[in-house]
């Protein structure tokens, strides 16, 4: 069905006219780890999604990706639903010493972040990311040390 949905969505942007671009992007929920010789901060976002949140299922928005230099911030937009949970996961690359994750409502206001000093923020692992109320929030990724590449993938599940 969401196969069925997202070529209909693709066959209307080009019906109006509209540029796409198709991107091939690993499915976790395939069951299949990409290749870490051809993705390997997908590779290492399926590794951490199946080994700490076998519970959850990959969101079908994402992974998102970017890259950034110390101090830098980027914002990706995601509707969450409120009767799901999430986990976000994510990974830099080769020269990210730490990568922060925090996830902003639609006030602008800052609801959940990672406490680590790493590369490899999660937030919601411990206590879900649980939205009160759906909407489109942000998931915004931000390099305090180093400087590199980045992924990011939200994993959810039905709350309970």
């Amino acid at each position: 069905m969401v196969l069925a949905m997202r070529s209909l969505l693709l066959s209307l942007l080009v019906a109006l006219g509209c540029e796409t671009e198709e991107v091939e992007v690993f499915r976790a929920d395939q069951g299949e780890a990409p290749e870490a010789s051809e993705d390997p901060l997908g590779a290492r976002l399926f590794a951490l999604g199946a080994a700490h949140a076998p519970a959850y299922t990959p969101e079908e928005v994402g992974p998102f990706r970017g890259e950034l230099r110390r101090g830098e911030v980027e914002d990706h937009s995601v509707v969450f639903r409120g009767i799901r949970c999430y986990v976000a996961f994510g990974v830099g690359g080769e020269g990210v010493e730490d990568l922060d994750i925090t996830i902003v409502d639609s006030n602008g206001s800052p609801i959940m972040r990672d406490g680590t000093e790493d590369d490899e923020p999660v937030v919601g692992l411990r206590h879900g990311i649980c939205p009160d109320v759906p909407g489109t929030y942000r998931v915004r990724v931000r390099m305090a040390r180093g400087a590199g590449a980045y992924a990011v993938k939200l994993y959810g599940q039905d709350a309970m």
